[in-house]
């Protein structure tokens, strides 16, 4: 009974394509990234905007939803730079 119920479940699954975004919310999402992260990889684009587009391609959200704000990159930044995150990040941006 259990193995037919498991099989029938993983059937009904195989056959729902997949939906990056079953509630519809993408287009309200802000995607956040730093644009003061290092290009590691040297391809021209910054290794945080490149994880952020890479995100916003698998999730279905519009290109438009693509923010990026000048960030710290140091861990020795994360407290001192509390005033720069409240005005930069934590303020509603304008679209």
């Amino acid at each position: 009974m259990f193995l037919g119920l498991l099989v029938t479940s993983l059937l009904a699954g195989a056959q729902t394509p997949y939906n990056p975004d079953p509630e519809s919310a993408a287009a309200r999402w802000v995607v956040v990234y730093n644009t003061n992260w290092p290009d590691a990889d040297a391809n021209g684009i910054n290794d945080s905007e490149e994880v952020a587009r890479h995100w916003m391609k698998r999730r279905g959200a519009p290109p438009s939803r693509l923010l990026g704000v000048a960030c710290s990159t140091g861990m020795s930044d994360l407290y001192s730079g509390q005033a720069v995150w409240i005005s930069t990040l934590m303020q509603p941006p304008r679209f």
